[in-house]
């Protein structure tokens, strides 16, 4: 598969698809894989791009602090490179920071945004300890299988990783890929994810935007996914229940249902940036009134 040049470094990506161009940003220390579990759905309906940010994956590992700005232009470049005018982007995460540069900065590219399992600013004092800690094992050479597992009770749900051997499948799946995460690069994506704050610009984002949350999740308070909606015109939001982190590892059906059905309502208006429209389905309806 092919990688191109970007903002000076090398970028590994995939294509799937036809139609509508979508493309998945993937959160911290995830490379272009996290999304195999919606990428077959996905590919039947859109034009799908996945892709590895740097510093993780097939992509160039440069050793220096990252900022969203800088993941923002690397993924914009990459679009322009292979050839779209617009997308719609989905971002998890750190990814969901980095669909809200890219909705900011390059409104011109930016059919749609979802932003999933996120916020304007990283406030957990939960994250930024796991953080450090894992960088300092990293350092040491020790971050190993056991403390990776301890890691992904906070990411998902305990009936998630009760089931299905969950627990042993994810940590063989990553431990035994031949790109592991190297401490360079996961520096300097932690940097930029705990450097982030879009709460003087959010309202400024003029596109139709969907903001995911789960009521599990143990690293982005649903709270603050709240927050991110209520700061962005005409944002919609839903709520997974009972997932953690990812609810489109979790869920995968669900999740696709809902984006499906936020993009194909995005596509059935004749879009004025000076005036969104307001997308009300499903449970999102219930929960608009956080608008201020």
């Amino acid at each position: 598969m092919p990688k191109v040049k970007v903002n000076g470094i090398n970028l590994y990506y995939e294509i799937y698809g036809s139609g509508e161009s979508v493309v998945f940003v993937a959160g911290l220390a995830a490379d272009h894989n996290i999304w195999g579990t919606v990428l077959s759905e996905f590919s039947k309906k859109y034009q799908v791009i996945i892709f590895d940010n740097r510093g993780i994956g097939q992509s160039d590992h440069p050793d220096c602090l990252y900022s969203i700005e800088m993941m923002a232009d690397d993924t914009i470049e990459l679009v322009e490179k292979i050839g779209l005018n617009k997308a719609h982007f989905i971002g998890s995460s750190v990814g969901g920071l980095i669909v809200q540069q890219i909705a900011y900065k390059y409104p011109r590219f930016t059919k749609s945004i979802v932003i999933e399992n996120s916020t304007y600013k990283f406030r957990s004092l939960r994250l930024s300890t796991i953080g450090k800690s894992i960088l300092s094992l990293m350092g040491k050479n020790t971050y190993s299988e056991e403390v990776f597992k301890i890691v992904l009770h906070f990411v998902y749900s305990e009936k998630f990783l009760g089931s299905n051997d969950a627990l042993e499948n994810i940590t063989n799946m990553v431990f035994q890929s031949p790109y592991q995460v190297a401490a360079a690069g996961y520096r300097g994506q932690f940097n930029a994810c705990m450097t982030f704050d879009s709460s003087t610009w959010l309202n400024k984002i003029c596109c139709p935007a969907l903001v995911i949350m789960s009521d599990k999740d143990l690293l982005v308070d649903p709270a603050e996914s709240k927050e991110l909606a209520a700061q962005i015109n005409n944002a919609q939001y839903y709520c997974f229940k009972d997932v953690g982190h990812l609810p489109h590892v979790e869920r995968p059906e669900e999740f696709c249902n809902v984006v499906f059905e936020f993009i194909t309502k995005v596509l059935g208006f004749k879009y004025n940036s000076s005036h969104p429209p307001s997308i009300v389905y499903g449970e999102a309806s219930k929960d608009t009134t956080m608008k201020n």
